[in-house]
């Protein structure tokens, strides 16, 4: 989506693979803040500790914990949140996070394939720049083509199939 985590305050909004792999681009791209909240607290602070023990030269400021931690204040620096969680992926799920008072200049990254999660439409309500999980599901599948064929995927041929679904 052409979005820098370089010097961004970044909140990861889950605990598992997809959020472990968000937290280490953001610990990689040298992120200023990154924050991992998670409804089970203690998985935020395993996961936050586990990529730090691995990258001691790369040293955000950090908070891990609960969604409690997302206050209004840390939700108006971020510049970057990403849900990976599976909340959204049904119509009648609540958005993890509620995105009022979020700054205008955050980028909202939902993991979810789904178009239209709970999540993102309250972040285009809002006016915030969105993605869904589509383009990583599609990366995903061209990596996994490359890996096994030792050919270059037609990528934009499989972003074109996606989006006519």
């Amino acid at each position: 989506a052409g979005i820098s985590m370089r010097d961004a305050a970044v909140v990861v909004v889950g605990a598992g693979g997809a959020a472990r792999a968000a937290a280490w681009a953001a610990v990689q791209a040298t992120a200023a803040t990154l924050g991992v909240v998670n409804r089970t607290p203690k998985n935020a602070r395993d996961l936050l500790e586990t990529l730090l023990v691995r990258a001691p030269d790369r040293r955000p400021a950090t908070y891990a914990g609960g969604l409690d931690l997302l206050s209004a204040e840390r939700l108006r620096e971020a510049r970057v949140l990403v849900q990976t969680t599976s909340l959204g992926m049904r119509a009648a799920d609540l958005p993890p996070v509620a995105l009022d008072g979020a700054s205008h200049e955050l980028f909202v990254l939902e993991m979810i394939y789904a178009r239209e999660s709970t999540l993102l439409r309250q972040a285009r309500a809002l006016g915030l720049r969105c993605a869904d999980g589509r383009d990583m599901l599609v990366h995903q599948g061209a990596a996994s083509l490359r890996a096994w064929t030792h050919h270059e995927p037609p990528v934009e041929l499989m972003k074109r199939s996606l989006s006519s679904r």
